[in-house]
């Protein structure tokens, strides 16, 4: 018997390889997937300015890496003792201004030099609707929780879109020709919109980027396809009801494993999830020396990985070693 609806997938002509250096940008499910690729060993940028949901506030965020438009005083106001910008998430909010501002274009000068190196840029949208500034006019990527009288919220509209995403592409073709550039929709609903308006916001997108990888300006991966078909069950949920869980995680990075990855990929994960899962076990007694020889002996372990793919894993090394230190405290 046949039990789900299932997604159709295909075999990427472009493969990720265990050298391939991975930028991720868009929403919250951009997160999810970024530190699969980060536990995975992948040497990987996740989502720069913050979270952001909007295609327009995407653009915007590339437009200012690859152009290294820096921010200044005037970029930043001032709320609940915070400095706080509309462009970035309250990540990059502080007491010091001058601390906000040293965050971001740091960020901004970082971001540049890894987008020159990228192979692989993949961008997660998540809705149609925008927050505008009534003064000014100025779109928001975040409203930092002030006065919703400040804002009018519109929906951008397939037009919109596709001029912005378009414009997303050739800022990244014109950092680095070679990138490959994936586009996928976030799966997670906004319920705030209304049931009804949700699905208009999604639909606008789709429309969009249908459009785009007609033309074969970007690939697409179906991520909101397979929560809605595959996964059509609550259990895939977090408590919320709205957010997927760790378990769609998982199943929703087996399917882009699947789709993306080199033989040498797949055998390269493989060999990070052995060390991984005996880094996970917790041993009866953390002070027996057989545990921090298995400690050395992951960490040689994952040299001789290095050696042989080609990559760097010194955050793994260093979380490994912060193991030993704190034993030998």
């Amino acid at each position: 018997m046949k039990l789900q609806t299932e997604i159709e997938l295909f075999k990427s002509l472009f493969q990720i390889n265990p050298q391939s250096a991975i930028f991720l940008c868009g929403s919250c499910f951009t997160d999810n997937i970024g530190e699969q690729f980060k536990k995975n060993g992948f040497n990987t940028s996740i989502n720069p300015y913050g979270v952001l949901f909007n295609p327009v506030s995407i653009e915007k965020c590339l437009d200012n890496i690859v152009n290294e438009r820096v921010f200044t005083a005037s970029d930043f106001f001032i709320s609940n003792e915070l400095w706080n910008s509309y462009d970035l998430h309250s990540q990059f909010s502080s007491i010091n201004l001058d601390v906000s501002l040293k965050n971001i274009n740091d960020t901004v000068i970082q971001q540049n030099v890894f987008l020159k190196q990228a192979n692989f840029a993949f961008l997660t949208f998540g809705t149609s609707f925008v927050f505008e500034l009534v003064e000014g006019k100025r779109l928001v990527a975040n409203c930092h929780k002030q006065a919703s009288k400040l804002f009018s919220r519109n929906l951008l509209s397939v037009e919109q879109i596709k001029e912005s995403i378009e414009k997303s592409i050739r800022h990244l073709k014109t950092i680095n020709p070679t990138i490959k550039i994936i586009l996928t929709i976030s799966p997670v609903r906004h319920w705030r919109d209304g049931a009804f308006q949700n699905q208009v916001s999604k639909s606008h997108l789709f429309t969009a980027l249908y459009q785009i990888v007609s033309t074969n300006k970007a690939i697409y991966f179906p991520s909101y396809e397979l929560v809605m078909d595959e996964m059509r069950d609550y259990r895939f949920y977090a408590d919320d009801m709205l957010h997927i869980n760790k378990l769609a995680i998982e199943y929703i990075w087996e399917k882009l494993v699947y789709v993306f990855f080199s033989k040498s990929s797949l055998e390269f994960t493989k060999e990070v999830q052995k060390i991984e899962k005996t880094l996970n076990h917790k041993p009866f007694n953390k002070q027996n020396s057989n545990y921090k020889d298995l400690l050395f002996k992951n960490i040689e372990k994952l040299i001789s990985l290095e050696k042989k793919y080609r990559v760097n894993l010194i955050t793994h090394r260093t979380q490994i070693q912060q193991k030993i230190d704190l034993l030998d405290q």
